[in-house]
């Protein structure tokens, strides 16, 4: 049996916490993208992705951990049996005794039992109820496999409609097909695309989603759509979830970290969190400038003026000085060094894409 625990370089007292970071360590020195070409990379992070499937949930874990102990006590059984007792072997000075079993004077023979009664069902009648039953089952399994081929053609109908800009006619279609087929993944998906983009129905979007990722709980993709629609509902909670999930099945992706980030600090204010997961990201890829950013802008809001500026350094140092880099470096000078003219500087550079900047610029530079 394989050793999780030693796969992702942890004991067996290691908490959840312990375990995700040491699944975000491991497969990210592992992951494909970092080891091109490199087989015994990818059949590592093979094994580190299963060991956290494992070990990641209290279930399984419990299952793995019993089945490890049995194993480990079977062993030592085995190795036990090796030294214990097995009697004398033919051969030896001892001579056997032969015995001859008598009844007690009492003992009466037992009574043959009554002959069985005979079947109520004769071989022919059995027989006919097999071909009956599997007549049965091949109309039904006719029966399912035509629904499906059904619900695959109206699928094709709802695309083309789709294509052709008919959004009535797609979603008439895509509801045939899933009443033909409710697991049809293909029609809940363009489904979900339509309600989303084009009807702006995030609900419906949802709904449609959730039924996706019980047919495929690993899709990560799935699970960053039915994110986006919860935003686009201002449910922040449940956008968090999604993402969350996204990067538990694929912990590699920095733009999504960055995304559960910015849900922190722009909309729910929550600048300790948000600051919580842009240290994550910076303590594991340290040249990504977006994060610094999104740091500095965290400390804005706890009027942390000293590290503000230095994540605005770093992002200076890696070369990312667009708009909202000069909005901000524009906040530190009015507000830090009250230096209204370099404020003002930075927020004319700045006021060409962000709303705020051209407010800020109006109300103190003219």
């Amino acid at each position: 049996m394989k050793n999780y625990y030693q796969i992702l370089g942890i004991n067996e007292e290691a908490t959840t916490e312990e375990i995700r970071k040491a699944y975000k360590k491991m497969a990210l020195r592992y992951h494909p993208d970092r080891n091109p070409k490199n087989p015994e990379a990818e059949e590592q992070f093979k094994l580190i992705n299963e060991a956290y499937q494992i070990l990641s949930k209290m279930d399984s874990r419990s299952s793995y951990d019993f089945r490890r102990q049995n194993q480990e006590q079977s062993r030592a059984k085995q190795d036990y049996s090796k030294y214990t007792y097995t009697g004398y072997e033919e051969g030896s000075n001892y001579r056997s005794r032969q015995y001859r079993y008598e009844p007690p004077p009492n003992y009466q023979k037992r009574e043959t039992p009554p002959p069985k009664p005979e079947p109520l069902l004769t071989k022919e009648t059995k027989l006919a109820l097999l071909i009956v039953a599997v007549v049965m089952i091949f109309a039904a399994f006719i029966g399912v496999f035509m629904m499906r081929i059904g619900s695959d053609s109206n699928f094709k109908h709802a695309q083309e409609a789709y294509e052709a800009g008919d959004i009535a006619d797609a979603i008439e279609y895509l509801d045939i097909s899933l009443d033909q087929n409710k697991n049809n993944i293909n029609a809940l998906i363009l489904g979900a695309e339509i309600y989303s983009s084009d009807m702006q129905n995030y609900k419906k979007a949802i709904s449609y989603l959730s039924r996706a990722i019980t047919l495929e709980p690993e899709n990560s993709a799935l699970y960053q759509l039915r994110a986006e629609a919860h935003l686009a509902l201002r449910n922040y909670a449940g956008a968090i979830k999604d993402f969350e999930k996204v990067l538990t099945l694929d912990p590699a992706r920095v733009s999504i970290s960055l995304r559960i980030a910015d849900i922190y600090l722009s909309e729910l204010k929550d600048f300790q969190e948000a600051i919580a997961y842009y240290d994550n990201i910076i303590d594991v890829y340290e040249d990504v400038p977006a994060a610094y950013l999104g740091r500095a802008a965290a400390y804005y809001g706890l009027q942390d003026y000293d590290k503000m500026d230095f994540n605005l350094g770093r992002v200076k140092f890696f070369g990312l000085e667009d708009a909202a880099y000069h909005y901000y470096r524009g906040l530190h000078a009015f507000e830090a060094n009250q230096n209204t003219n370099q404020a003002c500087q930075h927020w004319q550079v700045a006021a060409t894409e962000i709303t705020k900047a051209q407010e800020m610029y109006r109300k103190y530079c003219r």
